[in-house]
């Protein structure tokens, strides 16, 4: 046997129904095909945030939609913009109504000039763009890393590895650099041994803290030479790892990141050089 539920209960429930319903109807496929006409009857209803609202929303059902519809709902959410004094926003609408259909015009007849006025400016510098730029696509190219021989040689002698993956003038620097820091390691290793059997075998107590003064500043130089060529060692092995195939001629790295289009219409190239 069930209870009938409380009042209070089962109107909660009605609502949460009632919000899972519009979740789905929002969602749908026939709610995307009705934007166009939802954003109409916002406009006219002078709820132009609600327009703007409307194709945010529907902008992952954009690839579904006719161009034509597309287009007039960029160009009906930018007039709201302009009514809601958002002209800079307006005009990226405008571009992007444009991306959709490149012969859009406004009737001057029909249309007010405080709308044709912004629209006509856009459209004055608007360059068309491939039908793909569409999609909001980001193109990420695929780069290759070094070589397993380059690296194996690296890490025998820094520099040789950015020499076989055709860096070479960075590749000689490195291992330029590498063996001077080793030829100033094995100098004060050196110059520390010596130092040393100086100290022990010095039996005048006249001399005895000389010697051991050479000794001591002989060990800091050899730990400032050994901390040096380490730091070397690490930065080259460092560089090929983050060295990525898609060089120019000078020895330079292209990385490239097309997005298309931006907010305002355009294409974005961001190169890493490094």
């Amino acid at each position: 046997m069930s209870l009938p539920l409380p009042p209070l209960r089962r109107s909660r429930q009605l609502v949460f129904t009632a919000i899972f319903f519009a979740a789905l109807s929002v969602g749908s496929p026939q709610a995307s095909a009705n934007v166009r006409d939802d954003v109409d009857a916002a406009f006219a209803a002078g709820a132009y945030e609600r327009v703007e609202l409307l194709a945010l929303r529907a902008s992952a059902d954009w690839d579904t939609l006719p161009a034509d519809d597309c287009a007039h709902v960029y160009l009906t959410t930018g007039f709201a913009l302009i009514m809601l004094e958002r002209a800079s926003d307006a005009r990226n609408y405008f571009r992007r109504a444009l991306d959709a259909d490149p012969t859009l015009r406004l009737d001057p007849v029909r249309i007010s000039p405080k709308f044709r006025m912004v629209f006509d400016d856009v459209k004055a510098t608007y360059i068309p763009h491939p039908p793909a730029s569409r999609d909001h696509a980001t193109t990420l190219p695929i780069m290759r890393g070094p070589q397993a021989r380059s690296v194996m040689a690296n890490l025998l002698l820094p520099g040789s590895g950015q020499w076989l993956e055709g860096r070479r003038g960075r590749g000689a620097v490195i291992a330029g650099a590498q063996l001077a820091a080793a030829g100033a390691l094995v100098w004060r290793l050196d110059a520390l041994r010596r130092s040393r059997d100086a100290y022990l075998h010095e039996h005048d107590r006249t001399r005895v803290t000389d010697a051991y003064d050479r000794y001591y500043d002989d060990t800091r130089w050899a730990w400032c030479a050994g901390i040096a060529a380490g730091i070397v060692y690490l930065a080259a092995q460092t560089d090929l790892a983050l060295f990525r195939e898609g060089e120019t001629a000078s020895g330079q790295p292209q990385a490239r990141w097309d997005m298309v289009p931006d907010t305002d219409g355009g294409r974005v190239v961001l190169r890493i050089r490094w």
